[in-house]
């Protein structure tokens, strides 16, 4: 039984070593990519409820309540933006407040570094 214990701790260490390591490629990949500036539009904003199963949740279909706020805390906004002038779509995971203040559909300027957001400036 003992034994048992061990597999299952070893492969929950494996598990979160390759985990980290992937985290820190990427993170290191993204370093070394260049600052990106170009013109975007937003195509589509999605909000992921790691609270209720994962389940992946229209922002425009969602009714929230104030005391739902606390349950939105492990959120992830999800925002997928178009290059206007390659039409080649790329999604960046934002912060809650960028994710609220941006519309579908909305023009402007998008800064990114490889799969890091830096930000968008609507025009």
């Amino acid at each position: 039984m003992s034994n048992i214990i061990y597999i299952v701790i070893f492969i929950a260490f494996i598990f979160i070593a390759y985990n980290g390591y992937e985290k820190f490629k990427e993170w290191q990949n993204n370093n070394s990519m260049p600052i990106v500036n170009v013109k975007a539009i937003v195509i589509d904003k999605k909000q992921e409820d790691n609270n209720k199963n994962m389940d992946l949740i229209d922002d425009s279909k969602r009714e929230m309540k104030n005391e739902d706020r606390y349950d939105r805390l492990n959120d992830t906004y999800l925002i997928a933006f178009q290059d206007i002038q390659t039409k080649e779509n790329m999604h960046f995971n934002v912060k809650e407040e960028i994710y609220e203040n941006v519309n579908k559909n909305q023009e402007g300027i998008l800064t990114y570094q490889g799969t890091r957001f830096h930000g968008f400036v609507a025009k």
